[in-house]
């Protein structure tokens, strides 16, 4: 993926390559750098119309909303930070339940909101930019990870960044939730097909060499990582993503722990058999 960047604590500027066949480039500037800022679930920014306009017009979410790592109570020196990472069109609000579910002696939640229609290099060194600042301000030592559809793939990508440097604080463990982590053969279609293109299908392609890159770095063993997928019955998916970019055998082979559900895409995220699921996951994390 051919993305270069340049990131301060007031701006974030990324230009990148976006096609090799047009040498089309977009810059992205996010004036109003939200993270840190104390926020409920409830403001209107969360709303599910606004990450449809995060998805397909992404400039013009940037424009109005900004982004950023939000926090949902006043930072707490005792609890371990659990940051959520919502997929394409989504928004934290989807969230509430899981995070509803949280034990507050000993975690609390930081949700990322940002315009989903970019590219997902762009999504990760924002938010690698945004962990490194609160951990500068605040000092933690641990944090985890909890993503969503295509969030897992942000999520995979700002794990190996972190990686990749020496860093100040661990992370503890990090789950993904029914995501396209060997991509989507939609979005590819969608690139040949479409007279609009969205500059996330370029990386959420099957095959891309972003979806390349993530597959072809190791997971490290010092971070457990539990893989949760969910399905439709009588179908091969969660009716958005396949079950073989959910559950590719690569990832099952780096995972602590697989768990399956009979639900759809975004109504796992709900369910009651899931939420319990997710509480055991957290709750037993030794740390």
């Amino acid at each position: 993926v051919d993305v270069n960047s340049q990131i301060n604590i007031e701006t974030l500027v990324i230009t990148q390559h976006l096609d090799s066949e047009d040498h089309k480039d977009i810059t992205l500037k996010v004036k109003d750098d939200h993270t840190g800022e104390l926020i409920s679930l409830d403001n209107s920014r969360f709303n599910r119309d606004i990450g449809t306009l995060g998805l397909w017009k992404p400039l013009s979410f940037n424009e109005q909303y900004g982004a950023g790592l939000y926090l949902l109570s006043p930072y707490n020196p005792k609890l371990t930070p659990v940051i959520f990472i919502h997929g394409a069109g989504g928004n934290p609000r989807e969230f509430s339940e899981m995070i509803a579910a949280l034990d507050t002696k000993r975690y609390q939640p930081f949700v990322l909101h940002y315009p989903s229609g970019v590219r997902l290099d762009i999504i990760s060194e924002y938010l690698l930019s945004s962990i490194n600042k609160l951990q500068t301000q605040y000092q933690f030592l641990q944090f985890a990870l909890v993503s969503h559809s295509m969030g897992g793939l942000v999520m995979r990508s700002l794990v190996r960044k972190y990686q990749m440097n020496k860093q100040e604080a661990k992370i503890v463990f990090a789950i993904s939730i029914n995501s396209p982590m060997m991509g989507m053969s939609s979005a590819a279609q969608g690139i040949k097909m479409s007279p609009i293109v969205v500059p996330y299908w370029y990386d959420v392609a099957s095959d891309s060499p972003f979806i390349r890159q993530l597959l072809d770095w190791p997971w490290p063993d010092e971070i457990p990582y539990h893989l949760i997928f969910s399905y439709q019955p009588g179908k091969s998916s969660d009716g958005v993503v396949p079950l073989e970019s959910q559950i590719p055998i690569s990832l099952q082979n780096e995972a602590a722990k697989l768990y399956g559900f009979k639900a759809g895409h975004a109504l796992v995220l709900t369910e009651p058999e899931f939420i319990t699921t997710f509480t055991r996951i957290v709750n037993a994390s030794s740390h």
